[in-house]
């Protein structure tokens, strides 16, 4: 038994991978193209204001994912995965049919998926490289890491509120696409916590340092 089903894994995993080869490879390569274009106008955009790079830049996390959940689908189809599910569990709505209500109902699972793996987390340092190597390591220019210091150290209180309110607002649009359906809500939905996730990320290891400084210095840490 063995032996066949890692004979039908090959064979079925061969078959799939050279019928859909060029589709599979046109869209990763427009997936991959809409992430670097984003970071390269986001990293632009650092001229006029830190923040409109971080809220540009969660943009590319939706182009990544996006290409990622088409191709899967596109081999779910090839392989038949609806037909193999029991007829109790299949979910009878119109995600077969509509790229944007596929997207809406699974973009937000795995932009999950890619912060638990630390994806988030190597483009966020890939951002802030891209900013020093525009900028230099010694320019006046500020870039999202230093707008994101000089909230947490001169303005914690805002940044703190500013992650609340965020995380409030994500929560109240996930309820009303819940509840109406709406596919553009749940699109922003998911640009909202890709641009939480990289704030988090980003800004929240500034929180984190500044208070173990303010720690620090307190006598009963001496």
């Amino acid at each position: 038994m063995l032996w066949t089903e890692l004979r039908v894994l090959i064979v079925d995993t061969g078959r799939v991978w050279w019928r859909l080869l060029s589709l599979i490879m046109g869209v990763y390569l427009l997936g991959w193209l809409g992430s670097e274009l984003t970071l390269r106008v986001a990293v632009i955009l650092g001229d006029i204001s830190p923040w409109l790079t971080l809220i540009l830049f969660a943009f590319s996390f939706v182009c990544t994912l996006a290409a990622a959940i088409v191709i899967l689908t596109l081999a779910g189809r090839e392989l038949g995965i609806r037909q193999l599910l029991p007829e109790d569990e299949r979910e009878i709505d119109d995600r077969d049919t509509s790229i944007s209500r596929l997207l809406v109902i699974t973009l937000l699972p795995f932009l999950g998926m890619y912060a638990a793996f630390g994806q988030v987390a190597e483009a966020a340092n890939r951002l802030v490289t891209q900013q020093w190597i525009r900028y230099g390591f010694l320019s006046d220019q500020q870039t999202v890491l230093g707008a994101l210091y000089d909230m947490a150290t001169k303005h914690l209180g805002w940044l703190v509120a500013l992650l609340v309110g965020i995380y409030v607002l994500r929560r109240v649009l996930d309820v009303i696409a819940e509840r109406t359906g709406l596919r553009i809500v749940g699109l922003v939905v998911v640009l909202i916590e890709a641009f939480f996730l990289l704030l988090v990320i980003t800004g929240g290891i500034r929180v984190l340092q500044t208070f173990l400084v303010w720690l620090n210095d307190r006598v009963v840490m001496q």
